[in-house]
């Protein structure tokens, strides 16, 4: 069962320019594409409990 929760992740302005640009290429909210970035490079990630 997956779980849902809101995140706040830091990133530099540049970098942020970068998503936005790049989510209104593709016609997307900038939150919802940025989010689709997060989850690709977590989906390796293994985390210890």
């Amino acid at each position: 069962m997956s779980e849902t929760k809101d995140v706040r992740i830091e990133v530099d302005k540049e970098v942020w320019q970068k998503i936005k640009a790049k989510a209104s290429l593709q016609g997307k909210n900038v939150k919802d594409f940025a989010g689709e970035i997060f989850e690709r490079e977590v989906e390796d990630f293994e985390f210890e409990a």
